[in-house]
């Protein structure tokens, strides 16, 4: 009886450590999500001031534009900021579980 216990706990250590490396691959992946120079993380996007979401001279607009790549003109915004920071202390936070 103790063996079966003991081969249930060993699964159980490798179901954990797998769970983990698919949170923390998760969590890389979220991070280069938000670092990404997207028209979206722009201070710029869906302003007057942002080249992608202007009228052209049909009276149209460009966009949408939130995934595209951006711009030369491209400034991150605080929301972009906040957000890789975040993504940042998360996968701090899962690589010292």
């Amino acid at each position: 009886m103790d063996d079966i216990r003991e081969l249930f706990d060993y699964f159980s250590e490798i179901s954990s450590a797998v769970h983990k490396k698919d949170a923390i691959s998760e969590a890389e992946n979220n991070l280069i999500r938000a670092k990404m120079e997207l028209c979206g993380n722009c201070q710029k996007w869906m302003t007057i001031a942002c080249k992608k979401e202007s009228l052209q001279k049909t009276g149209y607009k460009k966009g949408p534009s939130m995934n595209e790549p951006a711009c030369k003109e491209f400034l991150r915004s605080v929301q972009s900021l906040n957000l890789i920071e975040e993504r940042t202390q998360e996968l701090k936070k899962l690589n010292l579980e």
